[in-house]
């Protein structure tokens, strides 16, 4: 973690803006996966799920007119409730010398993840599909740290 980010426990307010942004991830997720397809079994957080949404989202977005912030973060958030089911993460709000923001936090002092600045790079690159790839990449990571 940089020596330079300072990390605050979150307040009710940036408690309900996550809270906000699962309920509209997920109806996304949701209404995007059609009924009976595999990836319909899965949970909502699941990777191959968001991979889906975003790539439809992605899709019908008009770049030019339309402020992706909103979806980033909402699709950011998606992804941290993924990781914090699955390795045990939690939301804190940090702030650096890049700003300040929503962060999964996880093994003090290694590990340390701006899910709005993770995605704002997917976005400008034009990536789709990263979700699972991000998710095998930090599944890795947390067994290295974990020493497994």
């Amino acid at each position: 973690m940089a020596h330079n980010t300072k990390l605050l426990p979150l307040t009710e307010e940036q408690q309900r803006f996550i809270e906000n942004n699962v309920l509209i991830i997920r109806t996304m997720v949701e209404s995007l996966t059609e009924e009976g397809s595999p990836d319909s079994t899965l949970p909502w957080t699941h990777p191959e799920r968001l991979d889906a949404a975003y790539g439809a989202w992605y899709a019908e977005h008009n770049r030019v007119e339309e402020d992706p912030a909103p979806m980033l973060t909402a699709f950011g958030v998606g992804f941290g409730e993924y990781l914090i089911a699955e390795f045990n993460l939690k939301w804190a709000f940090a702030n650096d010398k890049k700003g300040n923001g929503l962060v999964l936090t996880g093994m003090p002092g290694k590990l340390l993840l701006f899910p709005d600045r993770l995605l704002q790079k997917h976005y400008d690159r034009g990536d789709l599909c990263f979700f699972s790839t991000l998710a095998a990449r930090y599944s890795k990571l947390l067994a290295r740290i974990n020493g497994l």
